[in-house]
């Protein structure tokens, strides 16, 4: 008998310690984020350039044309638009064939600047798979890029010339 009283007298003491050592009176500082402002003014006709593009890349996604998609990506360097290179168009459908893609949608579109956007792709992977709940599905995330009045897709590469994390 005296050894459950001390087992209730230690477990009381426990829950006494547990439940003071939770409380916590200060407040957690609430951090503030700002979003900064694009660096340029949209107009209707870029929002609907951007958004044609993805539709095209994301309906040769859809099905399984590759090449087509990989015709669809550009490099900017040296303040420069440029075609993926024979190889790096290879890299891109070798990479992109290691999956069955069931069914893709755009998830996000973030405009920054000329150089510094961010759309993400969502693609379906399983075929039991759901977009909605997004269960076997990875994302794919592209850097709309305008150059001399025309708008570029670029895979998203945070080492890119002209992007940069903006919220670190």
């Amino acid at each position: 008998m005296m050894n459950l009283k001390k087992f209730f007298g230690f477990g009381l003491v426990a829950l006494t310690l547990l439940a003071v050592g939770c409380k916590n009176d200060k407040k957690a500082p609430v951090e503030e984020f700002i979003l900064r402002p694009a660096s340029m003014v949209y107009t209707h006709e870029d929002s609907t350039a951007i958004n044609t593009l993805v539709e095209q890349f994301r309906e040769k996604l859809i099905a399984q044309d590759l090449e087509s998609c990989a015709d669809l990506l550009y490099i900017f360097h040296n303040d420069s638009v440029f075609p993926l290179t024979a190889a790096q168009r290879q890299d891109y459908v070798a990479g992109m064939k290691i999956f069955h893609i069931y069914d893709a949608r755009q998830n996000s579109l973030l405009l920054r600047s000329d150089r510094n956007n961010e759309v993400e792709v969502l693609v379906q992977i399983m075929k039991d798979g759901d977009l909605d709940q997004q269960k076997g599905i990875t994302r794919l995330k592209l850097n709309p890029v305008l150059f001399e009045g025309q708008w570029y897709l670029t895979l998203l590469d945070k080492y890119a010339e002209g992007v940069e994390e903006i919220y670190k």
